[in-house]
């Protein structure tokens, strides 16, 4: 289907096919291949009986492409669930590209997309807003995922998620999302044993990734009788997920017996769950109000067997308790070579201000020179090749803490081409710090160069003339050029 418009139809009268249970509002796949490019699914609805909004796709192929997906509306009914758009089970494939749902309602299903277990699925440059799930614990606002496959460069705006569920997007059992913006989702108020996380909750026993993603003004489900909801994310369950490169902030956990955690709860139940978060930034949210006598982690909890690992992380200046809080744990997590407000036991971790650029503007790239500036640690952990901007994570076996890696504007052109020295390598003579002179901060490095001090010259011009036993690259007019004075020498 190409430039086509599906508009107020309903399933059991205006669908493509009715089934015994009730029509689904749009299209009904059974083993078929379908693409949808430039299509309009909008105020469409399930067929008395209950069924999904718009589409559902059983051992089928769908492609869904530059594509609105809006205002459709799942019926309760016999099958007990429906997807507010698009459900897809079975054997399917599902490809997702460059498409906006928006306001779409579930019952006892999400709003947007469900993906059943065995779907093969990417979802990539596509919106999400405004969508909501209804009356069950998987009814996230936007995505419920039982399957591994991929969520890449899209953004949740303001989905709200039913009872005890995520506002954004569930995830059980595998799955990825990588570089996604997820902004003022709410999750679903305490139900059974939670609340629902204010963007993302990952469940199950599988291992899922979550990369180089900002969450921002997400909001926990509240829970009078229980644990409020975790502003941004709630890791459940006894797998060893990965968090990595995200930005957390100005998140608020769900108030309860218990407030909830500002940022992150890890809770493993009753199996040991190892978790990573690696190189986030978490500052400017906040805990839950707790009706109870303790008071909720301002930036991450840490419940129960959970024992995960954080490192060159950055926890700092998030309200309503302690920074890392560990609730009935019987180990807790590790923290290393982290930047955590107030101070945390482990290797290389500090209590300073991390200097932000800019923390009122949203900016929390590092300034120049900041204590967090290779201070983090690569050794025994893999750590992602590049940061959060896309810059390389490590350099010259140096890593900064926290989501960026300061940027150095360096100190001008390196123009030689080096030759092997008497290590057998190239020499190397580089320079970095900061391009401002009141923040006397400019390092400059010449190695391999053993028990050798290295000779800085600087000039406006580009030259090679014999210096020595190798040649000097740069000079000015008349030949003129400059050294630099040396205020200490390290080998």
């Amino acid at each position: 289907f190409t430039d086509c418009t599906f508009n107020a139809n309903r399933g059991g009268t205006g669908g493509l096919l009715v089934g015994d249970r009730g029509g689904d509002g749009v299209l009904e796949l059974l083993g078929s291949d379908v693409t949808l490019t430039r299509c309009t699914l909008q105020s469409n609805e399930a067929g008395v009986g209950g069924g999904h909004g718009a589409v559902l796709a059983i051992d089928s192929t769908l492609e869904i492409v530059d594509s609105t997906v809006s205002q459709n509306n799942a019926v309760a009914g016999a099958m007990g669930f429906g997807t507010g758009a698009v459900a897809v089970g079975g054997t399917s494939s599902l490809t997702v590209l460059g498409t906006s749902f928006s306001d779409n309602i579930g019952v006892d299903g999400p709003g947007g997309i469900d993906i059943d277990q065995g779907v093969a699925f990417q979802i990539e440059e596509s919106s999400f807003l405004r969508n909501e799930g209804a009356s069950a614990a998987h009814a996230a606002g936007a995505l419920h995922i039982r399957s591994a496959g991929t969520v890449v460069d899209c953004s949740f705006t303001a989905n709200v998620g039913a009872a005890g569920a995520a506002g954004a997007v569930t995830i059980r059992n595998g799955g990825q999302i990588r570089a996604s913006l997820f902004q003022s989702n709410e999750g679903g108020i305490g139900s059974g044993p939670k609340a629902g996380a204010g963007a993302l909750e990952l469940q199950g026993q599988i291992d899922m990734v979550i990369r180089a993603c900002e969450f921002f003004e997400n909001v926990g489900g509240a829970f009078p009788g229980g644990t409020g909801g975790a502003g941004a994310v709630s890791i459940r369950g006894p797998h060893d997920s990965l968090l990595e490169n995200c930005l957390m902030w100005r998140n608020v956990g769900g108030d309860g017996l218990l407030g909830g955690a500002g940022a992150v709860r890890v809770n493993s139940g009753s199996v040991i769950g190892r978790t990573e978060i690696l190189n986030a930034t978490v500052t400017q949210n906040e805990a839950g109000a707790s009706s109870g006598p303790d008071a909720g982690a301002a930036g991450v909890q840490v419940t129960e067997l959970s024992e995960p690992t954080i490192v060159n992380t950055i926890s700092a200046d998030n309200t309503g308790g302690d920074e890392i809080v560990c609730t009935d744990c019987s180990t807790g997590p590790t923290v290393v070579h982290s930047v955590v407000s107030g101070g945390y036991p482990g290797a290389g971790n500090l209590d300073v201000d991390p200097r932000f650029v800019g923390p009122l503007a949203g900016n929390f790239r590092l300034e120049c020179p900041s204590p967090a500036r290779d201070a983090g640690t690569s050794v025994g952990f893999s750590l992602p090749p590049r940061d959060l901007d896309g810059l390389p994570r490590v350099r010259d076996d140096e890593v900064d803490i926290g989501a960026y890696e300061v940027v150095s504007p360096g100190a001008g052109t390196r123009y030689c081409v080096s030759l092997p020295n008497s290590t057998g390598m190239a020499a190397l003579i580089d320079a970095g710090g900061c391009n401002s002179v009141g923040e006397e901060f400019l390092p400059l490095r010449a190695r391999p160069v053993p028990n050798t001090v290295g000779l800085f010259y600087y000039g406006p011009a580009q030259i090679q003339i014999p210096f020595g036993d190798g040649f000097r690259c740069v000079g000015g007019g008349g030949g003129s050029f400059y050294r630099l004075r040396l205020r200490q020498i390290e080998n």
